[in-house]
């Protein structure tokens, strides 16, 4: 493959396998339609340029694949307009009008374009998902798939069947396993949460941990209990000694200390013939009564205190952390017997019930096209039925998608354009490979880039050419860094009478120590929000604004984005900018049934539910929802005739529910409560109605397919139990056009702002809180092990994966911004391994090792 080159959209071969590698504001959208425009109208090799429906044009999402359909329309309708004489279009249009002069060649392209702005709706424009849909709907016969099956959008009552079948097969019938799982608490709904991500992936490898003996563990520690156990006065006596040494530290063994080690101790020796479940709290008291803590322990010249009860309790400990590790093992290797169990009971439950759902799609397309006798008609169809190929958003592809496209196009000999951005692959967590991208890549005949910035001003381009421009600058090999230039106009520019340059850091003072990650993150906010406030001060007083040609107008809130990584980071903003009588906004792609609306509102249909059940309806009142303080409800608990009415009530809504339907009691509740005069005025009143309408939306919709109020009341409590991430549940806006915006990193994507402020670039931490699992490649592989079978060495190549992660996520956030932009930084914990660390305190490091080694 030759060097990358930059585009030139109207010159570029028509023809192989083309990859265009983007950079964030040069026109990736711009450049899809300048080749689509092309592709329409141009012949090539002799032959005539295919219809509109047979340019294949793929993206990920539906709100993108909208967008696109009416941005390729649009630029088709200007170049129709300027064959017609009717617009004179730009500089490209007018160039590719040029190759057909007046006359025949013109005739031919306005018919041509004629056809296609008449015909769109026809056009072959999808996300992965759609597409796959087509070919298996369309050649049902040659990929072996039922003619007609159901699309299932959601899996989770179908999943957690299947997960309650595993555990009555796998665990209930097995009582050791049993016994484990509910010592510690574990239930199949958290498993399934937990396993979940890595489902319907068959490229994921499993990494199972180590043969286990759960039996023998269990069996040894338990005659070590008893051996301890066995002798109470032994113990006691050893105890006494322990609680009566004077040679102990008195910084290590204080005395209130050895006294909750032996409370505890005999806390357990009560019950000699139950094996203790020690906490991580017990087991970190009793290890001070192994010998070796003692030892530690001891005052310089005193002997540790020598006794039976320590030896046993070292034997007892020791016996305990092994059979700790077996029981991990065992845990992980059920989990992982989990994942594959479900793939296969899914896929026949699925040819069962002859439905299908959006990973399906995915992996029954790419098991089709790999049957040996079948796989190559069906790749051979595609290829007849779509001359050419245009996918957008490529680095968002993973194995299974790559070679659905590999297979139908590139070993066809059709003509392909991916087009993409690897330094903004930023959807691990919806299954995006950044590996499959790049092995991907060695397919490509020619490889272009974009260098043109045309969003941000030239100091803010600078900014990011200088931080990137260093050897590994995202980690990993295969990705570099291109400088851009910035496009002599960028539409405007912000005039602020302060002092202030294009791109600024807010420094987060520091004492002699580094700051813990919570006082940073309220010092970073508060620093955000005085500057936002700062900045609206001006525009108030005329002296911060946009230009924009002729026309300037005052800076607003709508004008300004706060980047964060979690909505707790975006919660901290919002409520320092409330402080100051700044209004802001949170655009999120969370799920609204994952919201604080959703669980009240299920709090209330329980209590619908059963009217009968008065637990059910205190619960219901204790919400926000229901607006009622402690000592209102304690007053209409104690008075006998208050609380007759509201069960009354709860009655009534109950028999409205069942005769009338859920729509007809959620609006005669909403009323009779005023519940919107009083969440209105809340701090967050707007979000929270917003919310309810939303929900009792959903509610409605699902409630025309199910009949009666369990069936109802069971979906929407899965719902909330685990939030799907289906386009329909994403949280709606409030009113937000003046608004200051508070986003998330992933939902900025493809977005820009006159202003950006970017408050927690600092937090460098590389593991995910409570995380059972390890994803990570070798090779080109991608690899999954649990926490139980992960050494040293997966450990640090899956946090080298997040830190190369958060590094894109880096670029995203400091290339949203059109005129300003703001970063917070700091001495903060775990600072060093924070993404904008390495590009500023290690140009020389090449690892994560050296990241982890850095003294700052």
């Amino acid at each position: 493959m030759n060097a990358p080159q930059a585009l030139d959209a109207l010159n570029c071969p028509l023809a192989g396998v083309n990859l265009i590698e983007a950079s964030a504001g040069t026109g990736k959208t711009w450049t899809i339609a300048a080749l689509f425009a092309r592709l329409l109208l141009e012949e090539r090799d002799g032959a005539p340029p295919p219809a509109i429906e047979q340019i294949l044009v793929v993206t990920y999402t539906k709100a993108a694949t909208a967008e696109l359909r009416e941005r390729l329309r649009r630029r088709l309708a200007e170049m129709l307009a300027l064959l017609d004489g009717r617009a004179d279009g730009d500089d490209f249009l007018q160039a590719l009008a040029a190759r057909f002069p007046e006359g025949p060649a013109r005739d031919v392209a306005r018919q041509r374009l004629t056809a296609a702005v008449n015909g769109f709706d026809a056009a072959a424009i999808y996300t992965i998902h759609g597409f796959c849909q087509r070919v298996l709907t369309d050649a049902a016969f040659e990929s072996g798939q039922t003619f007609q099956a159901e699309l299932v959008e959601d899996d989770a009552a179908r999943l957690a069947e299947i997960v309650d079948d595993f555990w009555r097969r796998r665990i209930v019938a097995a009582p050791l396993l049993a016994q484990v799982l509910v010592e510690r608490g574990e239930t199949p709904d958290a498993w399934l949460a937990e396993i979940r991500p890595y489902l319907s992936k068959p490229y994921l490898k499993l990494r199972a941990p180590d043969a286990v003996r759960l039996e023998t563990a269990q069996r040894l520690v338990f005659e070590r209990w008893q051996a301890l156990a066995g002798e109470p006065e032994l113990a006691e006596e050893g105890l006494g000694l322990f609680l009566a040494h004077p040679g102990f530290k008195a910084n290590i063994y204080r005395p209130d200390t050895m006294a909750r080690v032996a409370d505890n101790l005999r806390g357990w020796l009560a019950l000699p013939d139950a094996l203790p479940e020690l906490d991580s709290d017990s087991r970190k008291l009793l290890d001070k009564l192994r010998p070796e803590a003692l030892a530690k322990g001891m005052k310089k010249g005193c002997d540790a205190p020598a006794h039976p009860l320590f030896e046993r309790m070292e034997a007892w400990l020791a016996a305990w952390g092994v059979y700790m590790d077996q029981v991990a093992n065992s845990l992980a290797g059920l989990k992982l017997e989990l994942i594959a169990w479900a793939n296969e009971e899914l896929a026949r439950r699925r040819g069962v019930e002859r439905s299908r759902s959006f990973d399906d799609l995915l992996t029954d397309l790419g098991a089709a096209l790999a049957h040996p006798e079948t796989g190559p008609l069906l790749a051979a169809q595609v290829a007849d039925s779509f001359s050419v190929a245009l996918i957008d958003e490529f680095q968002d592809t993973d194995p299974t998608q790559y070679r659905i496209f590999r297979r139908c196009f590139v070993e066809e000999a059709r003509p392909v354009f991916l087009v993409g951005d690897p330094k903004q692959a930023i959807y691990s967590f919806r299954g995006a490979d950044i590996f499959a991208y790049l092995a991907a890549r060695h397919d490509a005949e020619r490889q272009y880039t974009l260098d043109t910035n045309r969003r941000s001003d030239e100091p803010l381009v600078a900014t990011v050419n200088a931080l990137f421009g260093r050897e590994l600058p995202f980690l990993l090999d295969g990705i570099a860094y291109q400088p851009v230039a910035a496009s002599p106009s960028s539409g405007g520019r912000l005039e602020v009478d302060d002092d202030r340059a294009p791109f600024n850091a807010q420094w987060i003072q520091a004492g002699e120590k580094e700051l813990s990650k919570e006082v940073a993150e309220q010092a970073a906010a508060e620093a955000c929000a005085d500057e936002i406030a700062r900045l609206l001060t001006l525009a108030g007083e005329d002296r911060a604004a946009i230009v924009k040609g002729a026309s300037r107008r005052p800076l607003a809130g709508g004008d300004i984005a706060v980047l964060v990584a979690t909505h707790s980071q975006g919660d901290r903003v919002r409520t320092e900018l409330r402080a100051r009588g700044v209004a802001s906004v949170a655009l999120t792609q969370e799920s609204v049934l994952a919201s604080r609306e959703a669980g009240e509102l299920l709090a209330l249909l329980h209590a619908w539910a059963e009217p009968a059940n008065e637990g059910r309806l205190r619960r219901a009142l204790a919400t926000e929802l229901a607006g009622l303080d402690a000592a209102r409800i304690k007053a209409e608990l104690e008075d006998e005739t208050r609380w007759e009415l509201q069960l009354l009530k709860n009655a009534d809504d109950h028999q409205r529910w069942r005769e009338r339907g859920f729509m007809a009691a959620w609006r005669h509740y909403f009323a009779r409560e005023r519940a919107a005069e009083r969440l209105l005025p809340l701090p967050d009143g707007e979000r929270r109605l917003t919310n309810l309408g939303h929900l009792a939306e959903l509610i409605q919709q699902e409630s025309e397919g199910r009949q009666g109020m369990a069936p109802l009341l069971a979906w929407f409590a899965a719902r909330v139990a685990d939030p799907p991430r289906g386009e329909d549940a994403v949280l709606r806006l409030e009113s937000d056009a003046a608004l200051v915006k508070i986003v998330t990193v992933h939902t900025s994507k493809g977005l820009q702002y006159p202003v950006v402020f970017c408050p927690f670039l600092w937090n460098g931490a590389l593991e995910r809180r409570g995380a059972g699992f390890w994803s990570y490649h070798d090779g080109d592989e991608p690899w999954l092990a649990p926490e139980a079978a992960a050494d040293d060495g997966i450990r640090q190549a899956a946090r080298s994966e997040m830190l190369a992660e958060k590094l894109r996520l880096l670029y995203v956030a400091l290339t949203r911004g059109q005129y300003r932009q703001y970063i917070a930084w700091g001495w903060v914990r775990e600072l060093r391994t924070a993404a904008l660390s390495w590009l500023l305190h290690a140009p020389g490091a090449r690892d994560l090792a050296a990241l982890d080694a850095l003294e700052l």
